[in-house]
């Protein structure tokens, strides 16, 4: 009996071992090339990546996508039409999980995420993205030049570029991110019951978070402050329209 316990005792012992070695084992690194399709987890390789097209996530699950501290870049233009990229599309997709201190910067949205579920989007710094009126905390002679104004382009959502996209997206997550210098920090379109919190979203120049026909969302300690254009027209820390039983709960909004 005695050796009996000791055996499933050792068992036990080594099946502990080798669970702790599989769910402790780092994710493959890769080095992205442009416009790539992710379908498995992974940690971006640390380095400055020039991707105008970005990286895809299309009907995927369950993945990890660890940017440890990369920088991805896009084919940032003032010109009109724009050239409607993103530094990561996500799409009809459930549980993926964006992190690692990535900078995504330069394309029109840093992240779009369109017809998913449990994204979870977190320490990351999307900023200076596109924006389309000049911003009070980043000049910019061509918006000064050509008055361009947020209303310019009517209620089309892909008009108005900025940090991160979310449309059709539920029960998800963005938090402790940065973003700002650019139109807005965070757009949110027929979105439910996500959650917003501790995000810097400040210094844009039309919103930090705007919400549109979105419901039972939280949107916690957020900093949307300073959200201001030359003309001090179309700007808002937090904007919400058309959007019912939705919480927001200590956020900042000041000279906005």
């Amino acid at each position: 009996m005695r050796s009996l316990a000791i055996f499933f005792c050792t068992v036990l012992l080594l099946a502990t071992i080798l669970c702790s070695i599989g769910c402790n084992s780092p994710l493959p690194t890769i080095v992205p090339i442009d416009n790539q399709l992710l379908t498995q987890s992974c940690t971006i390789k640390t380095d400055h990546y020039f991707l105008p097209n970005g990286l895809r996530i299309q009907n995927q699950q369950n993945l990890i996508i660890d940017f440890k501290n990369s920088i991805l870049e896009g084919n940032f233009t003032m010109s009109f039409p724009h050239n409607v990229s993103s530094g990561v599309l996500i799409e009809n997709s459930r549980n993926i999980t964006i992190t690692g201190y990535g900078f995504v910067k330069d394309y029109y949205y840093g992240i779009v995420v369109r017809s998913s579920s449990e994204i979870h989007i977190r320490d990351m710094n999307l900023n200076r993205n596109w924006r389309n009126n000049a911003n009070l905390w980043n000049v910019d002679e061509y918006q000064i030049n050509n008055n361009i104004q947020a209303s310019d382009y009517g209620r089309d959502f892909q008009s108005l570029g900025g940090g991160v996209f979310l449309v059709n997206v539920n029960d998800s997550y963005v938090g402790e991110s940065n973003m700002q210098q650019q139109n807005s920090g965070i757009n949110v379109f027929s979105s439910h019951r996500n959650h917003f919190y501790r995000n810097f979203f400040g210094k844009n120049s039309a919103f930090g978070l705007q919400m549109r026909d979105s419901n039972q969302n939280r949107v916690v300690k957020n900093d949307a402050s300073n959200c201001n254009s030359l003309k001090f027209e179309d700007t808002a820390g937090i904007f919400a329209v058309d959007s019912n039983e939705n919480e927001f709960v200590a956020n900042q909004v000041h000279r906005c």
